[in-house]
């Protein structure tokens, strides 16, 4: 990813949505807010009908993060000097009629946007835009595939941004998101969604029948991600608005999402798992009962010449079938331990407060609460603008938090709070039974071995007699232990991916699936 010589961080944000839903227009609105004297890329946003995006783009911006403010005709004071007024449109939702606070909203004559405080340093911003989530006619697997090795190629997420636009969400938009969020659980904690085609009309406080509407679609996503809030914002991506309020609330909202890109804690990919989607699953069941009917076929249809070379070669199996079978969950349990006896935070608790929603009330004594965990919380880490924390209880190396806070105006006021636990923390029980679980199976394949080794030694010709069943046996109850684990890693599941294992139908991606865990096994034989 790209980060510029004068830049000291780049920032990956991944960008998805519906077609149509404001994701390319939201790319040029980034480059807007950069740089306002920018030319719109009309071209990159299509005509308005169908998906424009076709492929993965990747779109560095580079922004000192300015803030922007209204301003009116500035009068003279007494050294002659200009001194703006600002205009405080965060007071506009107190007007009582919808009518006139449409048109504070429009006012032109008199006012401008002007460019006010920045950072010192220039960020880079990498803007990955992917086609429509609901472009692929329910294979939720095609869209990963498009743009997973960009994901890989980024190293790291700092956000997971989903434009949403009116209207109800189609199934396939809701399939589409509960599959990423299932498949990529670590997204859930760096996921927010954008209302792109939003007219800042309709947030008037009066105007209950879009904020009844917005909440009910909003829930229903809520549900799909097994969470009680997600993070999210309202914007008019206009881009040739000439009106300075509206244009000055988008810049700032703009802001504000690109700020949560620097908030995260990031999502680094070479660490992360891919959960199996339904569709994944039910290919792996498939090859589960033929290697299971594979394995016990072969465990019956042994065949001796006698009662005492029957007894001694099935020694020798058995001896050869319980090592392989004790790796392979030893294998698994390692795996768990890899990715759960960590340091690596996991989101525990979010909720942000932002009066640009403008639907929150600024009345005092708001507040945030964690109430009593199981486990201490690792890490606190709060976003804070325009607000005053009146009291806090709680924290890290604690097992609950809270908040009092007040809005010291009535523009741009946030607190965003998220808590971590640490997995090592979280999982500490799982992990200690995995532990033992994995001392055991050392053990025992210690002694197991050592008898196979000393029995093979005696009966070194009878071991060669059937040692191609055997040699077939464990390769079928290895191919077993990958069918049988719920997550993939990164690197599994992009051999998979550009095998494209997982486009077609079920007995054809049953056979893509089996040949890449075939080539991944022998690669480690190979390597070992």
């Amino acid at each position: 990813m790209q980060s510029p010589s004068n830049t000291t961080t780049a920032y990956n944000v991944l960008l998805l949505g519906e077609t149509q839903s404001g994701k390319s227009t939201f790319v040029e609105a980034v480059r807007k807010y950069a740089d306002q004297d920018i030319e719109v890329n009309e071209s990159a946003i299509g005509s308005g009908y169908g998906s424009h995006t076709t492929t993965v783009n990747i779109t560095p911006v580079t922004t000192d993060l300015p803030d922007y403010f209204v301003v009116k005709a500035t009068p003279k004071n007494g050294a002659g000097c200009d001194e703006p007024i600002k205009v405080d449109y965060g007071e506009f939702p107190n007007i009582q009629g919808v009518d006139d606070y449409e048109d504070s909203l429009n006012q032109r004559r008199g006012i401008r946007m002007d460019r006010g405080p920045k950072k010192d340093e220039k960020i880079c911003f990498n803007i990955i835009d992917t086609p429509g989530l609901n472009a692929t006619n329910g294979e939720d697997e095609l869209h990963v595939e498009k743009i997973f090795s960009a994901l890989i190629k980024s190293k790291e997420i700092h956000l997971v941004l989903i434009t949403i636009s009116f209207g109800p969400f189609s199934q396939g938009f809701k399939d589409a998101i509960k599959c990423y969020v299932d498949m990529f659980p670590d997204f859930n904690g760096i996921m927010v969604f954008v209302h792109t085609h939003i007219d800042y009309k309709s947030l008037h406080p009066r105007c209950t029948k879009f904020a009844k509407s917005f909440k009910e679609k909003m829930s229903g996503l809520y549900k799909i991600m097994g969470r009680d809030t997600v993070p999210y914002f309202k914007i008019d991506c206009d881009l040739f608005t000439k009106k300075p309020i509206r244009n000055c609330i988008t810049q700032n909202t703009i802001q504000k999402i690109l700020q949560l890109a620097m908030f995260n804690n990031p999502v680094i990919m070479n660490q992360t798992v891919v959960n199996k989607t339904r569709k994944m699953r039910d290919i792996d069941y498939l090859l589960k009962d033929k290697y299971e009917a594979t394995i016990s076929v072969i465990e019956r249809t042994l065949r001796f010449k006698n009662k005492e070379e029957g007894d001694l070669l099935a020694d020798i199996f058995q001896l050869e079938a319980d090592i392989i079978k004790m790796q392979v969950e030893r294998t698994l349990r390692k795996e768990f331990l890899r990715r759960n006896d960590a340091v690596g935070l996991e989101l525990l608790y979010e909720k942000r407060f932002d009066t640009g929603t403008m639907d929150n009330t600024t009345n005092k004594g708001m507040s945030m609460e964690l109430k009593k965990q199981e486990f201490v919380i690792d890490q606190v880490k709060l976003l804070e603008r325009n607000v005053h924390i009146v009291h806090h209880d709680g924290g890290e190396k604690e097992r609950s938090w809270s908040v009092l806070f007040e809005p010291t105006s009535h523009q741009d006021c946030v607190l965003h709070a998220k808590l971590y636990v640490t997995r090592s923390n979280r999982y500490g029980r799982e992990i200690q039974e995995a532990q033992a679980r994995c001392s055991t199976l050392t053990a025992k394949l210690t002694n197991v071995v050592t008898e196979r080794n000393d029995h093979a030694k005696v009966h070194e010709q009878e071991k060669r007699h059937i040692q191609k069943i055997v040699d077939n046996h464990n390769r079928v109850i290895r191919l077993l232990g990958y069918v049988s684990n719920e997550i993939l890693t990164p690197k599994v599941f992009q051999e998979l991916i550009e095998a494209k294992a997982y486009i077609g139908t079920l007995s054809e991606c049953a056979k893509a699936v089996e040949s890449v865990y075939h080539n991944i096994m022998e690669m480690d034989d190979g390597n070992s």
